[in-house]
């Protein structure tokens, strides 16, 4: 396949190239140079005419198929080990790369079905998504499809990766040899412009790194303005469209190159400027624009006619810009001196994972023909300066420090279509290679110049100079992550979807979509290039799933119906909830196990799985019967010594086993040891979700205050809980536990107060030879949003060291400020080892810090004292 591909492309190309038909070894016509003179044009125009058609294109297409084989190991050496996993392991890595995975398989299954490729409901079910602004690869695909059949998906696509830098480096030496007419300059050119470190670091996009079409546009291009006929100009659009049918945001990316180019051939060429060769690049154009049609018709129509067309751009997390100072550092992923380079390459953020590294020797190389051959390069010098500028991006950034006040002239594109089609400048640097790869072309020509030097051994000792510096061995492969879920699921029949969790998180959402091509049901998430809003209506009416979605990924678990939230997935025919443990710490794994309250179906070292529909006495267990219908599965309180004119919260989960019909409250009480109820109230069971619209199987989460008044007695209590009707305790009694309350009568009253948020109403203190005992009792002012820790220090007042402390949320971790109500006493005990506290004086010392920031909050002393900490007292020990 790759010798007829190689033909067939020589074959159209084959004008130029015959110039080097003289009978010499392989490796000889590979790099000897051509003397650039007119006599020699004109021997070489005399022998094509004499020299029989058949003969040239046998001659052209020898040598160039060797050059496209030189192109293609190079291409095995640069990726290695690719080829070496070739049937077990992805090219590349990160986690677009799974998008792309995932797309392939998408086109395959819609074609192979005769589905609409631009739309599916196997993401963001049940409605779906359009994919009209995603980036689909449709020139890889079509290369994969075929060959994937044959030798599978992953060597399929390990192949054809493969190949796109040898096809790159093949056209672009094609371009170079038709204008700088040295075979070894043209080589050394398709070698910067295969293995550019950008592009070789773009190892997640297979379809941004296709770059071959570009080069040989150019090539037809620049052949059209000198002979313009039907086929230079059919060629022209050709490469022209497969540059959009590679990657529409090429157009974009490659569209300056080729229209300042088209503008430089028709300043320079006077023949350019003919009626014919006018009317032949139009033709060209109009037939790029009609052949693209397929692809582009679709996205164009819908922009036009959809209510939010300015979804078409995307709010990056950064904005994407080059530090100019990454230029000139190699990638911290070399293979030989990437170790020294990563502190270096630290500060460029943005530039870490596609590196923009020029090459030293490609610079050198450059810089030669700047100096030398200034005429011929410094359209390739105009090029390469507009397109560092625009790949800089909106603010001027060197080494890692930003200039926002440099004028760049990306700013003139920033927020207009083009700036949001082109998403990030940076991209811009994966064209910067060609004019790069055009002035060290005709820097080699400068060597080539020099008599007493071989031009063999020149253009080896280049070419393996330039692939050193931009080596990243070992490539980058992926393995393929199965799970037993995933085959479990996809061997379980019936039409259904999964709801994958934690979501909203890009990288995660792109996880889900390569477990779908495992078990080929559809999700609920999902990632999609340029999202329409639309995709997420279903979402927004399952209240869980919208608070993740409005929430940064986190779900509000204050939602107190639960089984109301999976009943909306399992009436949408969502029947599993998957609970990946990889993207979720045991941290978040316990909150969704607590808010779910039942047992999971299925539960792996890989994931927790919960059905939608749970069933009474299967999933969940009723404990406590209150009435012939609804009980309690668990119910807990805090505290359970608490303090006068505090609180108690209760947490109860209810169940239902039949429809309950009744809008039941429930009744909390305290009772003393002679049975007498001292104090309780009644509220109802979920203001939000009333039991007469309970269903049988229902599982709700309840969360109560019982507040206990200044005046009520101290003592031993037993915490009860019953339902009731019309005022009235019908069913059950069920006793939650004892409770202990504490006076609240501080040995020391204070007034100290934190920025009007939280006062401190005394303390009490007891103190031992080994410990210190602190009972502070705070009192909230108003809700508060942002949760703190209490700090307690010992100090030493003559060297101000802290000998002992006690950094904690109040109540022992327990009872974050967060969840305090307003008014409300909070007891809460510090115990301060001294062991190893040496006998002395020391000073007490009490602050409030936040919890994340770390930052203090002031506090009056309540005699116009302000400080970040106070004072308590002063011990001996």
């Amino acid at each position: 396949m790759t010798k007829q591909f190689a033909s067939s492309m020589v074959a159209a190309t084959c004008s130029s190239s015959v110039r080097y038909g003289a009978k010499r070894p392989w490796l000889t016509n590979l790099i000897r140079p051509v003397p650039d003179t007119a006599q020699n044009t004109g021997r070489r125009m005399q022998t094509r005419a004499k020299e029989p058609d058949r003969t040239r294109l046998t001659a052209v297409h020898k040598k160039n198929i060797l050059v496209f084989l030189a192109f293609l190991g190079l291409a095995v050496l640069m990726t290695w080990p690719t080829l070496a996993k070739w049937n077990s392991e992805w090219a590349g890595g990160r986690s677009d790369l799974l998008v792309h995975q995932w797309t392939f398989w998408w086109i395959k299954e819609a074609l192979s079905a005769g589905q609409n490729p631009f739309y599916t409901t196997l993401l963001y079910y049940p409605n779906g998504v359009s994919l009209l602004t995603h980036n689909i690869a449709w020139l890889n695909i079509a290369f994969w499809l075929p060959l994937q059949a044959l030798i599978g998906e992953i060597a399929a696509y390990n192949i054809i990766f493969i190949f796109i830098y040898a096809l790159n480096g093949f056209a672009m030496y094609l371009f170079a040899a038709e204008l700088i007419e040295q075979r070894s300059a043209a080589f050394i050119a398709g070698l910067i412009f295969a293995f550019w470190p950008y592009t070789l670091s773009h190892h997640d996009h297979p379809n941004l790194i296709l770059t071959f079409a570009v080069p040989l546009a150019l090539l037809y291009l620049y052949r059209t303005a000198r002979q313009p006929n039907w086929r230079h100009a059919l060629l022209t659009a050709v490469f022209l469209a497969l540059i959009g049918f590679s990657r529409l945001q090429h157009l974009a990316l490659a569209g300056l190159i080729i229209a300042l180019f088209a503008a430089w051939l028709l300043a320079t060429i006077p023949d350019a400027r003919s009626r014919q060769t006018i009317k032949m690049l139009a033709l060209a154009g109009s037939l790029a624009l009609l052949f693209m049609l397929p692809i582009t018709m679709p996205l164009v129509y819908n922009q036009l006619t959809r209510s939010n067309p300015e979804d078409v751009a995307i709010i990056e997390p950064d904005n994407g810009r080059t530090d100019l100072a990454a230029y000139l550092i190699p990638s911290p992923d070399n293979t030989f001196w990437g170790d020294q380079i990563k502190p270096i390459y630290a500060p460029y953020a943005a530039s870490w994972n596609y590196t923009p590294f020029l090459g030293y020797m490609t610079l050198l190389l450059a810089g030669l023909g700047l100096l030398f051959r200034f005429r011929q390069t410094r359209f390739w010098l105009l090029l390469a300066i507009i397109y560092i500028l625009l790949a800089l991006g909106p603010e001027l950034a060197v080494n890692g420090q930003i200039y926002p006040d440099a004028p760049l002239p990306y700013n003139l594109i920033e927020g207009t279509l083009l700036g949001d089609f082109i998403r990030r400048p940076h991209r811009l640097n994966v064209f910067l290679a060609l004019p790069v790869a055009m002035m060290a072309g005709w820097g080699v020509t400068v060597f080539n110049r020099q008599q007493r030097l071989k031009p063999g051994v020149i253009t080896a000792v280049i070419a393996a100079i330039i692939l050193i510096e931009y080596s990243t061995l070992p490539f980058t492969t992926s393995p393929t992550e199965r799970i037993a879920w995933n085959e479990k699921l996809a061997a379980e029949p019936g039409d259904f979807a999964v709801l994958d969790i934690p979501s909203h998180n890009r990288s995660f959402d792109k996880w889900y979509m390569v477990y779908q091509i495992q078990h080929g049901k559809p999700i609920v998430g999902g990632h999609v290039s340029r999202m329409p809003r639309e995709a997420f209506d279903f979402i927004k009416t399952v209240p869980i799933l919208d608070s993740i979605l409005q929430n940064d990924a986190r779900a509000d678990f204050n939602i107190t119906n639960v089984t109301e939230q999976m009943r909306l997935l399992s009436q949408a025919n969502v029947r599993y909830l998957v609970l990946h443990k990889q993207f979720a710490n045991e941290g978040l794994q316990a909150m969704w196990r607590d808010w779910l309250t039942y047992a999971p179906t299925y539960e792996d070292e890989d994931v927790i799985v919960y059905h939608t529909a749970p069933q009474a006495g299967q999933d969940f267990i009723i404990e406590q019967s209150l009435t012939p219908e609804i009980g309690l599965i668990r119910a807990g309180f805090a505290p359970s010594d608490a303090v006068q004119g505090g609180t108690i919260k209760v947490d109860a989960r209810w169940g239902s086993t039949a429809v309950p019909g009744t809008a039941y409250n429930v009744c909390f009480w305290l009772q003393d040891g002679n049975q007498k109820t001292r104090i309780g109230n009644c509220q109802p069971v979920s203001e939000a979700w009333p039991t007469d619209k309970w269903q049988a199987n229902e599982l709700l989460r309840g969360s109560y205050t019982l507040w206990l008044e200044e005046t009520m007695p101290p003592g031993d209590y037993q915490l009860q809980i019953a339902l009731a009707e019309g005022g009235k305790i019908v069913g059950d009694t069920a006793v939650l536990g004892p409770v202990a309350i504490h006076p609240f009568n501080p040995a020391n009253e204070t007034n100290a107060n934190w920025q009007d948020k939280i006062t401190l109403r005394g303390y009490d203190l007891a103190q031992t030879d080994n410990t210190l005992q602190l009972t502070f009792y705070w009192q909230g002012k108003r809700p508060l949003n942002d949760s703190y820790k209490r700090f307690v220090h010992v100090i030493n007042p003559e060297t101000g060291e802290i000998v002992a402390q006690s950094d904690a949320i109040p109540r022992n971790w327990t009872y974050p400020t967060t969840a305090w109500e307003p008014g409300e006493i909070v007891r809460d005990v510090a115990e301060i080892p001294l062991d190893g506290v040496a006998d002395g004086r020391y000073q007490i010392w009490l602050g409030l810090t936040h919890e994340l920031s770390g930052d203090r909050l002031t506090v009056s002393d309540g005699a116009g004292q302000t400080d970040e900490r106070l004072l308590l007292t002063t011990i001996d020990k």
